[in-house]
């Protein structure tokens, strides 16, 4: 068996590496994140998907996704933090921090104004990161939308054929990311659909529920 160790370090994932990722992720979050995100966990991101390699595995991860926005008319770059974890057994090594380190490196070296970071851990705050804004869930019930006197309206689940106008809808949003034309198809092969209305400052999250 060939020695895998020279393999090791802090870098951008290999794509014959991200079945490891995956092993990491599930591990850590639950099983089938890259079905969940695949703009994120994709062959055309692992420049964007830094790791922790010892003895040929994955150990540790950091995930970003570079994307334009606009705001009002300006446009920034931004980056979509996210998918960060350590394996059990390899915690309490510094691979976090060595892992923020780079990513923190390479955004000012490709000009990022700003990142949006998914979730909270004190890490985050000790990289300058704060919370902005805030998070509304709503829940309604079958017999609540029976008074929305909505009769009109049909509902019908997304295909990929809805690509366009979709994308053209969110278009016209006043803040919202740049996004590429293969987000929304990536959004709607997703197995949990999550559709971000309003862009940048808050998300409107649609689940069918039993």
């Amino acid at each position: 068996m060939n020695d895998a160790s020279w393999r090791d370090g802090v870098r951008s994932v290999h794509p014959d590496e991200l079945e490891s990722l995956r092993a990491l992720t599930d591990e850590v979050f639950r099983p089938g994140m890259p079905e969940l995100y695949p703009h994120l966990f994709n062959v055309d991101n692992t420049r964007n998907l830094v790791v922790v390699v010892e003895d040929g595995e994955v150990v540790s991860h950091i995930g970003t996704i570079r994307r334009d926005a606009s705001i009002m008319g300006c446009r920034v770059r931004a980056a979509s933090l996210g998918g960060v974890g350590t394996r059990k057994s390899h915690r309490g090594k510094g691979h976090a921090t060595a892992l923020f380190d780079e990513t923190m490196r390479r955004c000012r070296a490709e000009g990022v104004d700003f990142i949006h970071v998914s979730g909270y851990r004190k890490i985050y705050h000790r990289y300058g990161c704060r919370y902005v804004g805030s998070d509304v869930e709503y829940q309604v019930t079958s017999e609540q939308a029976e008074s929305f006197g909505d009769g009109d309206i049909e509902l019908a689940a997304v295909t990929v054929d809805d690509a366009a106008d979709l994308a053209a809808i969110y278009r016209r949003e006043p803040v919202r990311w740049m996004r590429v034309p293969g987000d929304t198809i990536f959004f709607l092969g997703a197995v949990a659909l999550v559709v971000f209305v309003a862009g940048l400052k808050t998300g409107h999250s649609f689940r069918k529920t039993d």
